[in-house]
């Protein structure tokens, strides 16, 4: 059991230290690949938020809420329900997503049973739309990361 436990903690060790070696080279890249990342990002932006949108169950203000964007300055892409002020309004899609378990109300006279929803029956934003994005945007990402390494490296 010892050995298993010292073996887990080398591998986090190297782990730690893969992760602050790749940190550096990030950080050693010139700011164009950070434009390119930009730009791949704001190429797919519009198909991800169709596609999540397209998922989203029936038509109107939910479907509207669901909304994307790019943050330049942390080099971030995200899509969902953003703002604190649409996560709260729309609280159930959480719900829809994810699942909910069945639970009984209590009230004065009778206990209400509400439903479980299935979790994986929406896949609005956590599913499909997390697969289409790692299919179109991860393959263009590759290529730009590839590119910058290849410079950093001094190959042509």
């Amino acid at each position: 059991m010892s050995r298993n436990r010292s073996m887990n903690s080398q591998n986090m060790r190297l782990f730690r230290r893969d992760i602050q070696r790749t940190r550096k080279l990030l950080q050693r890249m010139p700011d164009t690949v950070d434009k390119e990342i930009i730009d791949v990002y704001r190429a797919h932006e519009n198909t991800v938020l169709q596609h999540a949108r397209s998922e989203a169950p029936g038509t109107g203000r939910l479907r509207n809420a669901i909304t994307a964007k790019v943050y330049p300055k942390t080099n971030r892409f995200a899509v969902g329900f953003l703002t604190k002020a649409l996560r709260r309004r729309f609280f159930f899609a959480r719900w829809l997503e994810f699942g909910r378990s069945e639970f009984i109300m209590r009230g004065k006279r009778k206990g209400r049973r509400i439903g479980a929803i299935l979790p994986g029956k929406y896949d609005m934003v956590a599913g499909r739309t997390r697969q289409l994005i790692e299919r179109t945007m991860g393959r263009d990402l590759k290529r730009v990361f590839f590119r910058a390494l290849r410079k950093l490296s001094g190959q042509p």
